[in-house]
Protein backbone atom coordinates (compact mmCIF):
# COMPACT_ATOMS: atom_id res chain seq x y z
CA UNK A 1 0.00 0.00 0.00
CA UNK A 2 1.50 3.10 -1.52
CA UNK A 3 2.12 5.73 1.88
CA UNK A 4 1.32 9.36 0.15
CA UNK A 5 3.34 12.32 1.00
CA UNK A 6 1.71 15.77 1.22
CA UNK A 7 1.67 17.38 -2.15
CA UNK A 8 1.47 21.03 -3.29
CA UNK A 9 -0.40 21.49 -6.94
CA UNK A 10 0.91 24.90 -8.21
CA UNK A 11 -0.78 27.03 -10.93
CA UNK A 12 0.45 30.57 -12.13
CA UNK A 13 -2.20 32.82 -13.63
CA UNK A 14 -1.90 36.43 -14.97
CA UNK A 15 -5.10 37.50 -16.45
CA UNK A 16 -6.41 33.82 -17.25
CA UNK A 17 -9.55 34.12 -14.90
CA UNK A 18 -11.66 32.21 -17.93
CA UNK A 19 -8.95 29.41 -17.39
CA UNK A 20 -9.00 29.23 -13.91
CA UNK A 21 -12.94 28.19 -13.60
CA UNK A 22 -11.74 24.91 -16.19
CA UNK A 23 -8.60 24.40 -14.19
CA UNK A 24 -9.10 24.18 -10.48
CA UNK A 25 -12.35 22.12 -10.83
CA UNK A 26 -10.42 19.29 -11.87
CA UNK A 27 -7.41 19.89 -9.67
CA UNK A 28 -9.61 20.10 -6.66
CA UNK A 29 -11.51 16.77 -8.24
CA UNK A 30 -8.53 14.89 -7.94
CA UNK A 31 -8.59 11.52 -6.95
CA UNK A 32 -6.18 12.16 -3.85
CA UNK A 33 -6.02 12.25 0.12
CA UNK A 34 -7.98 15.80 0.72
CA UNK A 35 -5.70 16.24 3.75
CA UNK A 36 -2.58 15.83 1.81
CA UNK A 37 -3.84 18.44 -0.82
CA UNK A 38 -2.67 21.65 -1.05
CA UNK A 39 -3.30 23.90 -4.17
CA UNK A 40 -1.66 27.04 -4.56
CA UNK A 41 -2.62 29.98 -7.54
CA UNK A 42 0.17 32.06 -7.73
CA UNK A 43 -1.03 35.64 -9.36
CA UNK A 44 1.64 37.66 -11.13
CA UNK A 45 -0.52 40.67 -10.91
CA UNK A 46 -3.40 40.59 -12.74
CA UNK A 47 -5.67 42.66 -13.87
CA UNK A 48 -9.26 41.10 -14.95
CA UNK A 49 -10.27 40.70 -11.98
CA UNK A 50 -8.49 37.06 -11.06
CA UNK A 51 -8.02 37.40 -7.41
CA UNK A 52 -11.61 38.05 -6.35
CA UNK A 53 -12.99 35.86 -8.38
CA UNK A 54 -10.48 32.30 -7.01
CA UNK A 55 -11.70 34.17 -3.41
CA UNK A 56 -15.08 33.72 -4.70
CA UNK A 57 -15.69 30.81 -6.60
CA UNK A 58 -12.78 28.58 -4.53
CA UNK A 59 -12.02 29.47 -1.02
CA UNK A 60 -9.74 26.32 -0.39
CA UNK A 61 -7.35 27.54 -2.85
CA UNK A 62 -4.71 29.23 -1.42
CA UNK A 63 -3.78 33.09 -3.05
CA UNK A 64 -0.31 34.03 -3.93
CA UNK A 65 0.27 37.23 -4.98
CA UNK A 66 3.49 38.34 -6.57
CA UNK A 67 2.67 42.36 -7.25
CA UNK A 68 4.18 42.19 -10.21
CA UNK A 69 4.95 39.86 -13.38
CA UNK A 70 7.60 37.36 -12.81
CA UNK A 71 6.46 34.72 -15.62
CA UNK A 72 6.12 31.46 -15.31
CA UNK A 73 9.39 30.87 -14.19
CA UNK A 74 9.35 33.11 -11.48
CA UNK A 75 5.69 32.54 -10.65
CA UNK A 76 6.48 28.84 -10.02
CA UNK A 77 9.72 29.57 -7.76
CA UNK A 78 7.56 31.86 -5.90
CA UNK A 79 4.68 28.85 -5.25
CA UNK A 80 7.18 26.48 -4.29
CA UNK A 81 8.78 28.39 -1.63
CA UNK A 82 4.61 29.47 0.05
CA UNK A 83 4.24 25.27 -0.65
CA UNK A 84 3.93 23.28 2.54
CA UNK A 85 4.29 19.67 0.48
CA UNK A 86 6.93 17.38 0.13
CA UNK A 87 6.02 16.88 -3.63
CA UNK A 88 5.48 20.03 -5.75
CA UNK A 89 2.95 19.64 -8.75
CA UNK A 90 2.92 21.86 -11.38
CA UNK A 91 0.13 22.56 -13.85
CA UNK A 92 -0.92 25.06 -16.20
CA UNK A 93 -3.86 27.23 -15.47
CA UNK A 94 -4.74 26.54 -19.16
CA UNK A 95 -5.10 22.78 -18.48
CA UNK A 96 -7.60 19.79 -16.75
CA UNK A 97 -6.23 17.21 -15.51
CA UNK A 98 -7.75 13.32 -15.45
CA UNK A 99 -8.80 12.47 -11.87
CA UNK A 100 -5.74 10.23 -11.70
CA UNK A 101 -3.41 12.41 -12.60
CA UNK A 102 -1.49 13.52 -9.14
CA UNK A 103 -1.42 9.58 -7.99
CA UNK A 104 0.02 8.37 -11.85
CA UNK A 105 2.67 11.17 -11.36
CA UNK A 106 3.66 10.48 -7.63
CA UNK A 107 3.69 7.14 -6.89
CA UNK A 108 6.40 6.51 -8.73
CA UNK A 109 7.90 9.31 -6.46
CA UNK A 110 7.42 7.05 -3.66
CA UNK A 111 8.07 3.36 -4.37
CA UNK A 112 11.18 4.06 -7.24
CA UNK A 113 14.64 5.17 -7.13
CA UNK A 114 15.89 8.07 -4.84
CA UNK A 115 17.51 9.07 -7.92
CA UNK A 116 14.07 9.64 -9.69
CA UNK A 117 13.01 13.47 -8.87
CA UNK A 118 10.85 14.29 -11.36
CA UNK A 119 7.76 12.52 -13.42
CA UNK A 120 5.86 14.03 -16.19
CA UNK A 121 2.69 13.08 -17.84
CA UNK A 122 0.78 12.91 -21.09
CA UNK A 123 -0.38 16.00 -22.30
CA UNK A 124 -2.73 16.40 -25.79
CA UNK A 125 -4.43 19.50 -26.94
CA UNK A 126 -7.84 20.26 -25.19
CA UNK A 127 -9.67 18.21 -27.58
CA UNK A 128 -7.66 15.05 -26.93
CA UNK A 129 -5.82 15.54 -30.51
CA UNK A 130 -1.98 16.09 -30.92
CA UNK A 131 0.92 15.69 -28.60
CA UNK A 132 2.51 18.36 -25.98
CA UNK A 133 4.65 16.06 -23.58
CA UNK A 134 6.42 14.59 -23.20
CA UNK A 135 8.44 17.65 -25.33
CA UNK A 136 10.88 16.28 -28.08
CA UNK A 137 13.92 18.64 -27.81
CA UNK A 138 16.86 19.22 -30.45
CA UNK A 139 20.46 19.62 -29.69
CA UNK A 140 20.43 23.02 -30.13
CA UNK A 141 18.25 23.28 -26.59
CA UNK A 142 14.81 23.91 -28.90
CA UNK A 143 11.47 22.29 -28.05
CA UNK A 144 10.47 21.84 -31.53
CA UNK A 145 7.11 19.72 -30.19
CA UNK A 146 5.80 18.11 -33.13
CA UNK A 147 3.62 19.05 -36.41
CA UNK A 148 -0.52 18.49 -35.58
CA UNK A 149 -0.79 14.91 -36.86
CA UNK A 150 2.17 13.48 -36.65
CA UNK A 151 1.81 11.82 -33.40
CA UNK A 152 -0.76 10.69 -31.50
CA UNK A 153 -1.22 10.06 -27.30
CA UNK A 154 -1.19 6.09 -28.51
CA UNK A 155 2.55 6.67 -29.08
CA UNK A 156 3.36 7.54 -25.69
CA UNK A 157 1.67 4.56 -23.59
CA UNK A 158 5.26 3.26 -22.15
CA UNK A 159 6.81 4.77 -19.21
CA UNK A 160 10.82 5.37 -20.15
CA UNK A 161 12.92 7.96 -19.18
CA UNK A 162 12.68 11.75 -20.74
CA UNK A 163 14.93 14.62 -20.43
CA UNK A 164 12.27 17.28 -18.90
CA UNK A 165 9.42 17.07 -16.69
CA UNK A 166 7.02 19.18 -18.76
CA UNK A 167 6.04 22.38 -17.11
CA UNK A 168 2.34 22.11 -18.02
CA UNK A 169 1.75 18.87 -15.97
CA UNK A 170 4.90 17.49 -13.56
CA UNK A 171 5.76 16.28 -10.16
CA UNK A 172 9.04 17.16 -8.49
CA UNK A 173 10.33 16.06 -5.26
CA UNK A 174 10.58 19.79 -3.68
CA UNK A 175 14.31 19.26 -1.96
CA UNK A 176 15.44 18.42 -5.56
CA UNK A 177 14.21 21.03 -6.78
CA UNK A 178 15.50 23.76 -4.21
CA UNK A 179 18.81 22.11 -4.41
CA UNK A 180 18.70 22.40 -8.17
CA UNK A 181 18.00 26.11 -8.13
CA UNK A 182 14.47 26.06 -9.13
CA UNK A 183 13.98 27.26 -12.42
CA UNK A 184 15.95 30.12 -14.30
CA UNK A 185 13.93 33.15 -12.87
CA UNK A 186 15.63 34.98 -15.98
CA UNK A 187 13.93 32.90 -18.63
CA UNK A 188 10.42 34.39 -17.33
CA UNK A 189 8.66 31.98 -19.85
CA UNK A 190 9.72 28.93 -22.31
CA UNK A 191 11.88 26.44 -22.17
CA UNK A 192 13.10 26.71 -18.31
CA UNK A 193 11.56 23.28 -18.09
CA UNK A 194 13.74 22.00 -20.51
CA UNK A 195 16.38 23.90 -18.46
CA UNK A 196 15.61 22.31 -15.03
CA UNK A 197 15.81 18.81 -17.05
CA UNK A 198 18.83 19.22 -18.30
CA UNK A 199 20.35 20.32 -15.18
CA UNK A 200 18.90 17.34 -13.07
CA UNK A 201 20.12 14.55 -15.33
CA UNK A 202 23.43 16.13 -15.21
CA UNK A 203 23.48 16.60 -11.93
CA UNK A 204 22.98 12.62 -12.04
CA UNK A 205 19.23 12.42 -11.14
CA UNK A 206 16.58 10.71 -13.31
CA UNK A 207 13.20 11.71 -14.52
CA UNK A 208 10.13 9.34 -16.31
CA UNK A 209 7.52 10.19 -18.65
CA UNK A 210 3.95 8.69 -16.81
CA UNK A 211 1.65 8.16 -19.23
CA UNK A 212 -1.20 7.70 -17.01
CA UNK A 213 -1.38 11.08 -15.94
CA UNK A 214 -3.08 12.16 -18.40
CA UNK A 215 -3.78 16.17 -18.79
CA UNK A 216 -5.69 18.17 -21.73
CA UNK A 217 -3.78 21.42 -22.60
CA UNK A 218 -5.65 24.37 -24.40
CA UNK A 219 -1.99 26.32 -25.10
CA UNK A 220 -2.78 29.51 -25.26
CA UNK A 221 -2.99 30.16 -21.77
CA UNK A 222 -1.25 33.59 -20.50
CA UNK A 223 -0.12 35.19 -23.30
CA UNK A 224 -1.47 38.74 -23.79
CA UNK A 225 1.87 39.75 -25.69
CA UNK A 226 2.13 39.80 -29.17
CA UNK A 227 3.61 36.99 -30.52
CA UNK A 228 7.31 38.24 -31.77
CA UNK A 229 7.65 39.02 -28.36
CA UNK A 230 7.06 35.46 -27.12
CA UNK A 231 9.28 34.29 -30.12
CA UNK A 232 12.34 36.48 -29.35
CA UNK A 233 12.05 35.21 -25.50
CA UNK A 234 12.31 31.17 -26.61
CA UNK A 235 14.81 31.70 -28.95
CA UNK A 236 16.85 33.87 -26.21
CA UNK A 237 16.31 30.98 -23.44
CA UNK A 238 17.42 28.10 -25.96
CA UNK A 239 20.66 29.46 -26.23
CA UNK A 240 20.51 29.89 -22.37
CA UNK A 241 20.10 26.24 -22.14
CA UNK A 242 22.88 25.49 -24.30
CA UNK A 243 25.44 27.93 -22.29
CA UNK A 244 24.66 26.52 -18.59
CA UNK A 245 24.17 22.82 -19.30
CA UNK A 246 27.07 21.67 -22.38
CA UNK A 247 30.15 20.79 -21.63
CA UNK A 248 32.55 23.22 -23.49
CA UNK A 249 33.71 20.99 -26.21
CA UNK A 250 30.27 20.57 -27.07
CA UNK A 251 29.96 24.24 -26.33
CA UNK A 252 32.17 25.00 -28.38
CA UNK A 253 30.90 23.12 -31.18
CA UNK A 254 27.46 23.81 -30.88
CA UNK A 255 27.28 27.42 -30.23
CA UNK A 256 28.12 28.63 -33.35
CA UNK A 257 25.82 25.94 -34.81
CA UNK A 258 23.32 27.58 -33.27
CA UNK A 259 23.55 31.02 -34.24
CA UNK A 260 24.19 30.28 -37.60
CA UNK A 261 20.82 27.71 -37.83
CA UNK A 262 18.96 31.21 -35.98
CA UNK A 263 20.36 33.15 -39.10
CA UNK A 264 19.23 30.43 -42.01
CA UNK A 265 15.90 31.01 -40.14
CA UNK A 266 15.55 34.35 -40.55
CA UNK A 267 16.59 34.32 -43.93
CA UNK A 268 14.15 31.00 -44.13
CA UNK A 269 11.03 33.28 -42.58
CA UNK A 270 11.82 36.19 -44.46
CA UNK A 271 11.67 34.70 -47.95
CA UNK A 272 15.05 36.37 -48.88
CA UNK A 273 16.26 34.18 -52.30
CA UNK A 274 19.69 33.27 -51.37
CA UNK A 275 20.34 32.49 -54.76
CA UNK A 276 19.82 35.91 -56.16
CA UNK A 277 22.80 37.26 -53.79
CA UNK A 278 25.11 35.00 -56.24
CA UNK A 279 26.46 36.18 -59.82
CA UNK A 280 25.13 35.85 -62.80
CA UNK A 281 21.73 35.34 -61.21
CA UNK A 282 18.57 36.92 -62.77
CA UNK A 283 17.35 38.52 -59.71
CA UNK A 284 18.47 41.52 -57.81
CA UNK A 285 19.03 41.64 -54.70
CA UNK A 286 18.56 45.18 -53.87
CA UNK A 287 14.71 44.56 -54.50
CA UNK A 288 13.09 45.61 -51.19
CA UNK A 289 10.66 42.52 -49.83
CA UNK A 290 8.05 42.74 -46.94
CA UNK A 291 8.99 41.00 -43.56
CA UNK A 292 6.87 40.09 -40.86
CA UNK A 293 8.04 41.19 -37.67
CA UNK A 294 8.26 37.36 -36.37
CA UNK A 295 10.64 36.77 -38.77
CA UNK A 296 13.42 38.85 -37.52
CA UNK A 297 12.68 36.79 -33.98
CA UNK A 298 15.58 34.38 -34.22
CA UNK A 299 18.03 37.57 -34.70
CA UNK A 300 16.52 39.87 -31.61
CA UNK A 301 16.59 36.66 -29.54
CA UNK A 302 20.25 36.16 -30.21
CA UNK A 303 20.78 40.16 -29.32
CA UNK A 304 18.70 39.33 -26.18
CA UNK A 305 21.04 37.12 -24.95
CA UNK A 306 23.54 39.02 -25.29
CA UNK A 307 22.54 41.56 -22.51
CA UNK A 308 22.69 38.92 -19.71
CA UNK A 309 25.67 36.69 -21.50
CA UNK A 310 28.04 37.42 -17.99
CA UNK A 311 25.20 36.09 -15.80
CA UNK A 312 24.83 32.93 -17.56
CA UNK A 313 28.66 32.30 -17.91
CA UNK A 314 28.73 32.72 -14.00
CA UNK A 315 25.41 29.99 -13.84
CA UNK A 316 27.04 27.89 -15.82
CA UNK A 317 30.54 27.47 -13.70
CA UNK A 318 28.56 26.63 -10.66
CA UNK A 319 26.20 23.97 -12.27
CA UNK A 320 29.46 22.29 -14.63
CA UNK A 321 30.23 21.26 -10.84
CA UNK A 322 27.56 19.60 -10.44
CA UNK A 323 28.01 17.05 -13.40
CA UNK A 324 27.69 13.91 -12.70
CA UNK A 325 26.84 12.52 -16.46
CA UNK A 326 28.50 13.34 -20.02
CA UNK A 327 26.76 15.15 -22.29
CA UNK A 328 26.95 11.76 -24.33
CA UNK A 329 24.89 10.10 -21.83
CA UNK A 330 22.26 13.15 -21.99
CA UNK A 331 21.64 13.18 -25.62
CA UNK A 332 20.59 9.66 -25.82
CA UNK A 333 17.16 11.36 -24.54
CA UNK A 334 16.45 13.44 -27.06
CA UNK A 335 13.61 12.43 -29.19
CA UNK A 336 14.51 14.59 -32.15
CA UNK A 337 17.87 15.74 -31.64
CA UNK A 338 18.61 17.31 -35.17
CA UNK A 339 15.14 19.01 -35.71
CA UNK A 340 15.60 22.57 -35.99
CA UNK A 341 11.93 23.65 -36.71
CA UNK A 342 12.93 23.89 -40.77
CA UNK A 343 10.91 21.62 -42.98
CA UNK A 344 11.93 22.85 -46.39
CA UNK A 345 14.50 20.23 -48.22
CA UNK A 346 16.96 23.57 -48.39
CA UNK A 347 16.60 24.38 -45.08
CA UNK A 348 17.07 20.85 -43.71
CA UNK A 349 20.32 20.25 -46.23
CA UNK A 350 22.50 22.97 -44.95
CA UNK A 351 21.91 22.41 -41.47
CA UNK A 352 22.90 18.87 -42.00
CA UNK A 353 25.64 20.01 -44.22
CA UNK A 354 26.59 22.48 -41.38
CA UNK A 355 26.72 19.99 -38.52
CA UNK A 356 28.53 16.91 -40.56
CA UNK A 357 31.22 19.40 -41.13
CA UNK A 358 31.41 19.97 -37.49
CA UNK A 359 32.19 16.40 -37.08
CA UNK A 360 28.63 15.22 -36.25
CA UNK A 361 27.03 11.78 -37.70
CA UNK A 362 23.45 12.92 -38.08
CA UNK A 363 23.20 9.19 -39.99
CA UNK A 364 21.84 7.68 -36.90
CA UNK A 365 19.31 10.43 -35.79
CA UNK A 366 18.20 11.44 -39.09
CA UNK A 367 13.98 10.66 -39.29
CA UNK A 368 13.34 7.75 -41.03
CA UNK A 369 11.93 7.94 -45.25
CA UNK A 370 8.69 6.81 -43.46
CA UNK A 371 8.33 10.00 -40.94
CA UNK A 372 9.64 12.37 -43.40
CA UNK A 373 6.83 11.68 -45.75
CA UNK A 374 4.54 12.12 -43.28
CA UNK A 375 5.84 15.04 -42.32
CA UNK A 376 5.55 16.31 -45.49
CA UNK A 377 2.44 14.98 -46.54
CA UNK A 378 0.85 16.46 -43.22
CA UNK A 379 2.80 19.99 -44.20
CA UNK A 380 1.34 20.04 -47.88
CA UNK A 381 -2.30 19.34 -46.78
CA UNK A 382 -1.48 22.34 -44.26
CA UNK A 383 -0.48 24.35 -46.83
CA UNK A 384 -3.45 23.40 -48.93
CA UNK A 385 -6.02 24.36 -46.29
CA UNK A 386 -4.08 27.72 -45.88
CA UNK A 387 -4.59 28.62 -49.52
CA UNK A 388 -7.97 27.92 -49.23
CA UNK A 389 -8.41 29.98 -46.44
CA UNK A 390 -6.39 32.63 -48.28
CA UNK A 391 -9.02 32.13 -51.61
CA UNK A 392 -11.88 32.34 -49.97
CA UNK A 393 -10.72 35.60 -48.07
CA UNK A 394 -9.75 37.13 -51.17
CA UNK A 395 -13.19 36.26 -52.89
CA UNK A 396 -14.66 37.85 -49.39
CA UNK A 397 -12.74 40.83 -49.91
CA UNK A 398 -13.17 40.94 -53.60
CA UNK A 399 -16.97 40.86 -53.11
CA UNK A 400 -16.53 43.60 -50.09
CA UNK A 401 -14.90 46.32 -52.48
CA UNK A 402 -17.13 45.67 -54.94
CA UNK A 403 -20.37 46.42 -52.67
CA UNK A 404 -18.32 49.27 -51.12
CA UNK A 405 -17.87 50.61 -54.94
CA UNK A 406 -21.71 50.01 -55.66
CA UNK A 407 -22.64 52.42 -52.31
CA UNK A 408 -20.43 54.81 -52.97
CA UNK A 409 -21.55 55.12 -56.82
CA UNK A 410 -25.16 55.52 -55.49
CA UNK A 411 -24.45 58.00 -52.59
CA UNK A 412 -22.47 60.41 -54.30
CA UNK A 413 -25.05 61.88 -56.47
CA UNK A 414 -27.21 61.87 -53.85
CA UNK A 415 -25.59 63.45 -51.26
CA UNK A 416 -26.72 66.95 -51.93
CA UNK A 417 -30.61 66.07 -52.12
CA UNK A 418 -30.19 63.99 -48.40
CA UNK A 419 -27.99 66.85 -47.24
CA UNK A 420 -30.65 69.72 -47.79
CA UNK A 421 -33.65 66.92 -47.02
CA UNK A 422 -31.32 66.98 -43.26
CA UNK A 423 -31.05 70.89 -42.97
CA UNK A 424 -34.79 71.11 -43.77
CA UNK A 425 -36.18 68.31 -40.74
CA UNK A 426 -33.55 69.34 -38.43
CA UNK A 427 -35.97 72.26 -36.52
CA UNK A 428 -38.73 69.41 -36.62
CA UNK A 429 -36.20 66.85 -35.40
CA UNK A 430 -35.75 69.33 -32.21
CA UNK A 431 -39.07 70.70 -31.86
CA UNK A 432 -39.86 66.73 -31.28
CA UNK A 433 -36.96 65.84 -28.87
CA UNK A 434 -37.99 68.98 -27.05
CA UNK A 435 -41.23 67.73 -26.75
CA UNK A 436 -40.81 64.42 -25.55
CA UNK A 437 -38.14 66.15 -22.60
CA UNK A 438 -41.79 68.09 -21.53
CA UNK A 439 -43.72 65.04 -21.72
CA UNK A 440 -40.49 63.03 -19.64
CA UNK A 441 -40.96 65.73 -16.64
CA UNK A 442 -44.51 65.89 -16.03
Amino acid sequence: MVKWPACTVITVNWNGKQHLADCLPSVLALDYPKKLLEVIVVDNASTDGSVDFLRKSFPSVRVVETGANLGFAGGNNAGVKHAKGEIIALINSDARADPGWLKALVEPLVSGSKKLVATSCLSTGWDGTGVDAPVPVSILGVATGYPVGLKKAEDYLERRPVLLPAGNGCAIRKKAFVDAGGFDDDFFMYLEDVDLGWRFWLMGYEILHIPEARIWHKGTGSRKEAMSRLYAIAERNALFVLIKNLEDETLARLLPAALWVKIQRFLSYANVDIESYKFGKPRDPRQSISVNSEAFTPIVGAVQALELIEKMFAKRAKIQKMRKRSDKEIFKLFDRPFDFQSFDKGSIKLQHSMLSAMGWDIRPLQATPEELRGLHDIIDKQNRELRGVLRKYEEQEQRHNAEVKRLLEWSEPRIPVLSHAYRRALPHLRRAKSAVKRVVRR
